[in-house]
C-alpha cells in the first residue's frame, strides 16, 4: 500500500492511464527467451506482463540482483 500512495502522490498531476491485463496468459505456452516468446501470438500488454512476472519471480527466487540498490522513500 506504500508504495501505491507514493506512485499515487508523484503521479497524481501526470496524465497516466492504466489498465488491468489478464494475468497467467502464459499459461500452456511453453517459451525459454524473449525472441520464442514474442513469437507467440500474444497482444504485447500480455508479453510485458509474463516478462515481468518471470523477472520479478527470478529476483523471489535469486535475492536482490543489485544488493547496494537505493532505498526508496518510505519503502
Amino acid at each position: 500500500m506504500d508504495l501505491y500512495m507514493i506512485y499515487w502522490y508523484t503521479c497524481k498531476d501526470l496524465k497516466v492511464k492504466s489498465e488491468w491485463v489478464k494475468g497467467d496468459q502464459d499459461k500452456g505456452i511453453n517459451w525459454s527467451s524473449t525472441t520464442e516468446l514474442s513469437s507467440k501470438d500474444l497482444p504485447i500488454d500480455a508479453t510485458l506482463n509474463i516478462l515481468c512476472n518471470k523477472m520479478a519471480s527470478d529476483a523471489q527466487q535469486e535475492g536482490c540482483p543489485i544488493p547496494d540498490a537505493p532505498v526508496l522513500p518510505r519503502e
